[in-house]
């Protein structure tokens, strides 16, 4: 099960998994001061590692959030981008007002990777696989997976990046996350640059239907 693990100061929220051996070692712990177990590793960095790099342990969140909207306020005319946007801001408005901390995420332009991928470059690399396009059809060969409905292109921003040989190494960190959506995204303009001529409507289109009925629960579109 996922849960919240203690740190010295603050709490981690983060999605850590604790296996049963994990778990065990933790309740067989003979320290008293132990706040987390010892083999526990967060995205891949061992405990120790961690603890070196955060002594005093986790920031505490409210004043993540507070720094955070205030970088944003500070700024003359910022553009949020990230992937599925909906998630990270409907995230950020909710700390925000447990905290209240005026802000309204919804004021900010807001620039979603996510459906960028899917009405634009899996609309594109469908249209020029039809098309005989080689390059399109090994790309749309490594996002077809497979899940409970069939087939599906995926729009996540791993197997997007693998796809154009970004590195992938330490997804779900945050700061290597900014990264890969910056080369994925920048691959992803090159595409559509390169290929501006091309008519992706069919492909497109169906996609716009397939969200607009899914955001009102009647259709579950590729994801």
């Amino acid at each position: 099960q996922f849960d919240e693990v203690e740190a010295e100061e603050g709490l981690f929220y983060d999605k850590i998994k604790l296996n049963p051996e994990t778990l065990a070692g933790f309740e067989a712990s003979d320290d008293p001061k132990a706040k987390y177990p010892l083999e526990l590793t967060r995205y891949g960095m061992p405990s120790d590692e961690y603890r070196e790099k955060y002594p005093k342990g986790m920031p505490n969140e409210e004043d993540i959030i507070r720094q955070f909207v205030s970088y944003l306020e500070s700024q003359p005319n910022p553009v949020l981008v990230a992937q599925n946007a909906e998630f990270d801001v409907n995230f950020v408005q909710t700390r925000a007002d447990l905290y209240n901390i005026p802000v309204n995420m919804r004021e900010y332009p807001i620039f979603d990777t996510m459906l960028l991928i899917k009405l634009w470059h899996n609309s594109l690399i469908k249209t020029l696989a039809d098309e005989g396009n080689e390059q399109a059809q090994i790309i749309l060969q490594a996002l077809t997976m497979t899940g409970k409905f069939g087939e599906y292109t995926s729009a996540s921003m791993g197997p997007v990046s693998k796809a154009y040989e970004i590195s992938t190494d330490d997804w779900h960190n945050a700061l290597a996350d900014v990264k890969m959506m910056m080369g994925m995204t920048r691959a992803i303009f090159v595409a559509l640059l390169d290929s501006s001529d091309v008519n992706i409507s069919k492909y497109q289109d169906r996609m716009a239907w397939g969200l607009r009925k899914k955001k009102h629960g009647y259709h579950r579109s590729d994801k």
